[in-house]
């Protein structure tokens, strides 16, 4: 089952690997700007999906560091 065609998207889980994909920023102003998982997480498409995405630096390391 794929989560497009799914009638109830409860259970399924996205996982974003992309640096800051999960980060809200501040400007100089004190504007907030909504992070790509918020945003992600605000659509009607995406209602009960589980989103995970980091707020930092995302690297992977085949030394396990």
């Amino acid at each position: 089952m794929t989560l497009k065609n799914s009638e109830s998207k409860e259970g399924f889980t996205v996982v974003l690997h992309s640096c800051r994909t999960g980060r809200t920023t501040v400007d100089k102003n004190g504007n907030l700007t909504e992070s790509v998982a918020e945003k992600m997480s605000g659509s009607k498409e995406m209602k009960d999906v589980t989103i995970i995405a980091p707020d930092e630096r995302d690297g992977f390391s085949n030394k396990g560091t």
